[in-house]
């Protein structure tokens, strides 16, 4: 008996010792699956930047550019000119709230240090600088780019394109994931993306493939290339872009990206052909700045002010600034003439031709009825009749008068010559002193409407510098 109920005790012991193996193998089991799970969950890497996160970057752009510009002379076959420049860009950048999804997302303050392009067409140098008084500048994201604005006054068309280089900070974060991704796994960018980092206006077809390629010491490598067709400005382009971006896992930052970006674009009626071949480096670095402070964050608006969205055209040797919507592009400036061309989505509605004239005596200008007869010769054979001629009333004392003429241009087809019903609008205006310019629209009869009266705006627009002591 004693032996039987000691080997049962020993069963016993034995059955619940088998129990708590079992219990503790059951844990461990669930343990070891919930580690791995965690360990595979741990793979996939979050690669994003909060815009809420209230921090300041320092970035510096660089960027070397060459091939070909094309320029039409005269309407015959473009012309190719050697074209190679380099620019240096360097300001801090806070984020602003978002004002919708997609490109809507992305806005900034900056305040820039240095922002200067130098190039070179053929023989002609040129360089471009940004105006120390424009340093602080608001950059929003659109579907087709980055629309920048100074609270300070309107940019140049000049600082304008000085500002866009083919990579800006904020198109850069579009290309981060927006799911977690694992090392090796590549993705398609959303066409958002692309066209938000291209600047294509109307976008034909394109692709933008991304690769995880790394992660290492705290640092994502991310490859991205492919292309994209559209339109840019009414001209036909075609571009194809590869490179690469750096991501800092422990910073949650994206601090490095350098592009290799290629562009083929037909001469269209406010920009020239392009063949060429750009190549950037961008660096970002977490970085405060006493310029980015609340007060100056809380001083941009939702919406710009419409004056800030105006741009300036400076024609120092004739004492003027001209100042205009943006739907207006510069397409020469010369000693003579500067020649503005109105674009409507993708279509050349108006050209606009402004020239000094010479001055008469202060208080002083060229009088109506020999003003309406200088228009007359100056339209020739095409011209038909004048329909309209009236003072446009200002707030000071320049004198602006308005002349509407109708005829017909010849158009030249492939076809041969076609007559096109015109209208020309003349402008004569002269300030307090004598100086005189004259301003020239030319609108086809069928665009009439699609222009909406946008000569007064630009006319009025003029202003006439203060004049020096000599």
């Amino acid at each position: 008996m004693g032996g039987r109920a000691k080997t049962r005790r020993v069963g016993v012991k034995k059955s619940r010792t088998n129990r708590s193996v079992l219990w503790a193998a059951c844990i461990c089991a669930t343990w070891i699956c919930g580690a791995m799970t965690s360990v595979l969950a741990a793979d996939k890497l979050e690669l994003a930047e909060s815009a809420t996160e209230q921090r300041s970057f320092k970035v510096t752009v660089r960027m070397d550019i060459e091939g070909q510009l094309q320029a039409a002379v005269a309407d015959t076959k473009a012309v190719a000119m050697k074209l190679t420049g380099n620019a240096q860009l360097s300001y801090h950048e806070r984020r602003l709230s978002s004002l919708g999804r997609d490109a809507a997302d992305f806005r900034g303050l900056r305040t820039y240090d240095q922002a200067e392009f130098h190039s070179q067409v053929a023989d002609r140098v040129s360089e471009t600088k940004l105006r120390p008084s424009f340093r602080q500048i608001v950059a929003e994201g659109q579907t087709d780019g980055i629309r920048l604005y100074s609270n300070f006054g309107p940019l140049t068309y000049e600082e304008l394109e000085l500002l866009r280089p083919p990579v800006d900070s904020l198109t850069a974060l579009a290309l981060l994931p927006a799911d977690r991704v694992e090392v090796g796994e590549k993705w398609d960018a959303p066409m958002w993306a692309l066209q938000f980092l291209t600047a294509v206006e109307a976008v034909d077809k394109g692709e933008l493939k991304c690769t995880l390629e790394s992660a290492a010491d705290d640092v994502a490598k991310v490859t991205f290339a492919g292309d994209i067709k559209g339109g840019i400005l009414g001209a036909s382009s075609v571009i194809k872009l590869s490179g690469h971006y750096l991501y800092d896992l422990k910073q949650h930052c994206l601090t490095h990206l350098e592009l290799t970006q290629s562009e083929t674009r037909s001469v269209g009626a406010v920009s020239p052909g392009l063949k060429v071949t750009a190549k950037a480096v961008l660096e970002r670095t977490p970085s405060e700045h006493p310029a980015l402070n609340e007060l100056a964050i809380e001083a941009v608006p939702r919406e710009p002010k419409p004056e800030s969205m105006l741009l300036a055209m400076e024609a120092r040797d004739w004492g003027i600034k001209l100042y205009h919507d943006r739907v207006w592009h510069l397409f020469h400036q010369g000693t003579t003439v500067a020649v503005l061309r109105l674009m409507d989505k993708g279509s050349l509605v108006a050209q606009c031709n402004v020239s000094p004239i010479g001055p008469a005596p202060a208080g002083k200008h060229i009088g109506e009825q020999q003003f309406q007869e200088d228009v007359q010769k100056a339209i020739g054979a095409e011209f038909q009749k004048i329909e309209k001629a009236e003072i446009i009333p200002t707030q000071d004392k320049r004198f602006v008068f308005r002349v509407i003429a109708s005829g017909e241009a010849n158009q030249k087809t492939s076809k041969g010559v076609n007559k096109v019903p015109v209208n020309w609008i003349y402008y004569l205006i002269a300030d307090a002193d004598g100086r005189q310019m004259v301003l020239v629209f030319t609108v086809e009869n069928t665009l009439i409407e699609r222009f909406q009266n946008r000569d007064i705006n630009l006319a009025l627009g003029i202003d006439f510098e203060p004049k020096t002591a000599k």
